[in-house]
């Protein structure tokens, strides 16, 4: 018996063979230890995210500082906001109630078929803080808890009709045209039309001609201006472009060839004819709005607007048409 376990015993290892097999133990623990201390992808995320949900104190002074110069260098330009919040293209973000999450979502996520793009993915998550500290900081109001928005209600089922009075409009619910022209021709600001319209051979040929817009019933007019973008012109898309030297532009697709496209510039005021080089563009988005600014319904009052509508109406009508509330209905 002691013969045979001899014989089944393990064969002596020799210094050589002793060394080879120490080594290949080193080195599997040299690769499985690290591992071992490692955390795990899913414990990793979970830190991150920990320390992401920091609380991070949006009134310190050197946050808002930092949010003022990220404001001014993206925010505050020709096409968007104002100087200081104050109202541009884009309506003023001071002196407003702002609920700090809803703001917060709104520079990260933009606003759909507005001209407010989508920041996530172009500023750090501090550079987002920073923003929104200063945008509280200069709207004159502690941040105020969440609030129903009126974008939640339920649409009405049932409106009750209007009835026209018996005696005639009051003068503040009739259009007029010759104040429509000083409105439309208007070059200051965010007023005027005739830096992107043409009418009667007049204007900056950037979006549709208005010319005969009097075969078009008061109602439709006044939903374009202050509902822009249901029809879009596919063959002139509105691009975010990014170029390889950093410039990002918000251009109005004209006409493109192999080497080239040319589009206008949407945040110059009135629009300006670009060529951009195809070698020297890094992206192109298509987006999916009109490039008509959409504050129009705020900018101007009832009556200015149908001060407009009755001076498009007027082009290529034998006499002035004069507009009133009732016909927009």
């Amino acid at each position: 018996m002691s013969s045979r376990l001899r014989g089944k015993a393990r064969p002596r290892l020799t210094t050589k063979t002793r060394r080879r097999e120490e080594s290949r133990i080193v080195f599997r623990l040299a690769v499985l230890v690290p591992l071992l201390i490692l955390p795990v992808p899913g414990a990793a995320a979970r830190e991150i995210s920990s320390a992401q949900k920091t609380p991070i104190d949006l009134k310190d002074p050197q946050l808002i500082s930092e949010g003022d110069k990220v404001f001014a260098q993206n925010c505050s330009i020709t096409y968007c906001h104002g100087r200081e919040g104050a109202a541009g293209r884009a309506p003023s973000v001071r002196d407003k109630k702002w609920e700090v999450t809803r703001l917060r979502k709104v520079i990260m996520e933009g606003i759909p078929n507005t001209s407010m793009p989508n920041w996530n993915d172009k500023l750090t998550e501090r550079q987002i803080s920073a923003v929104t500290a200063y945008i509280l900081s200069i709207s004159g109001e502690e941040p105020v808890k969440s609030q129903p928005s009126s974008a939640g209600f339920a649409p009405e089922k049932t409106r009750p009709a209007f009835t026209a009075p018996a005696a005639p409009l009051p003068e503040s619910l009739v259009g007029d045209p010759a104040r429509g022209e000083q409105l439309f021709f208007a070059t200051a600001g965010e007023r005027g039309c005739v830096g992107c319209h043409v009418i009667d051979g007049k204007g900056n040929p950037v979006g549709p001609d208005l010319t005969g817009s009097v075969r078009r019933n008061a109602r439709a007019l006044f939903g374009d201006i202050v509902f822009p973008g249901p029809a879009l012109d596919a063959s002139k898309p509105l691009l975010r472009i990014v170029m390889k030297d950093g410039e990002k532009i918000l251009g109005l697709k004209q006409e493109e060839t192999p080497a080239a496209v040319r589009v206008f510039d949407m945040s110059r005021v009135p629009p300006v004819l670009r060529r951009l080089a195809k070698e020297k563009i890094q992206s192109v988005e298509p987006q999916t709005r009109s490039a008509m600014p959409e504050r129009y319904g705020e900018i101007y009052t009832l009556r200015e607007l149908l001060d407009l509508v009755s001076f498009l109406k007027s082009s290529g009508a034998p006499s002035a048409v004069r507009v009133s509330f009732l016909d927009i209905q």
